[in-house]
């Protein structure tokens, strides 16, 4: 009809809001009813979240469940992605992102009650992004890091984990950072279309990198098997005597931190001279 509806709620703040709006930033969805929209509120401060249902025909809400925390919440693992969560429309069910425990994990919520089902993730990793969720399986394909000791806590691996169980089983994990295009990674976030595994689940496209090889893109099946070798980048036209980076791992000044880091050496590099060193520190809003 077109007709506005006011819900009954207090303004909120307008939190990660920018040009897409809350629906395209995935901060609010509709029901599978297409009358009941949820909403996720950041009270300012970044200490209380919410999720709100509104009755989009007679304009009540209803908080569904609340966070808090003594410190900032994070709603995603790193910025600019957008935040991590999932609606399971055929269930009502949500898979919400949380750092609660000290590291950022999956919890299946009922939408109904409000109430955690369960930790579907859980150990001293991360989850670093949701690729896929298959409802008819019951399975949701995803990335973590720090799952392996000793290898760079930044490169990404492929997950698939089982919703009712929160089993999880390793697809695709090695000494490289797997990039999947998809709507909520930091190459692609800008392409709400972008997606590496297909709608049937059965494949996955992905690029295996680091800072010293040729980056690979890989065809995968669902079980992680590499199908095709799809591309491997050209590096013919790189400058004579190029030198690859090298990945290292120091300590900061508080002798405790593990700092990962890169070192690019100049094209006429000799180890038996003395040079000035560049320190760089990578700042996470510098576009990829």
């Amino acid at each position: 009809s077109g007709k506005q509806c006011v819900v009954n709620y207090p303004p909120m703040n307008t939190g990660y809001g920018n040009q897409w709006g809350p629906f395209g930033l995935n901060l609010a969805w509709w029901a599978n009813n297409n009358r009941i929209a949820f909403c996720i509120e950041q009270e300012r401060g970044d200490r209380v979240l919410r999720l709100l249902a509104f009755d989009m025909e007679t304009g009540d809400a209803r908080v569904v469940f609340e966070e808090n925390s003594d410190t900032h919440i994070n709603l995603l693992p790193e910025f600019p992605t957008t935040p991590l969560h999932r609606y399971l429309p055929a269930s009502n069910q949500l898979l919400w992102w949380s750092q609660r425990s000290g590291w950022g994990h999956l919890y299946l919520y009922d939408l109904v009650t409000g109430e955690p089902i369960r930790t579907l993730t859980a150990g001293d990793w991360v989850v670093r992004d949701v690729l896929f969720v298959d409802e008819v399986r019951r399975e949701v394909v995803i990335q973590t890091a720090g799952r392996v000791a000793g290898r760079n806590p930044y490169y990404r691996d492929i997950c698939r984990v089982n919703i009712d169980t929160g089993e999880l089983t390793t697809l695709l994990s090695s000494d490289h950072d797997y990039f999947v295009a998809d709507h909520t990674s930091r190459a692609s976030y800008s392409s709400i279309t972008a997606q590496g595994v297909s709608p049937s689940s059965r494949y996955i496209v992905t690029t295996r990198s680091r800072v010293d090889q040729i980056p690979t893109s890989l065809l995968l099946d669902c079980s992680g098997k590499e199908l095709l070798t799809l591309e491997t980048a050209d590096d013919s036209g790189l400058p004579d005597k190029w030198q690859w980076p090298e990945p290292i791992m120091v300590k900061a000044d508080d002798a405790v931190t593990d700092l990962y880091c890169v070192i690019f050496r100049p094209t006429d590099f000799d180890p038996n001279q003395n040079y000035p060193i560049l320190d760089c520190t990578y700042s996470a809003f510098t576009p990829v």
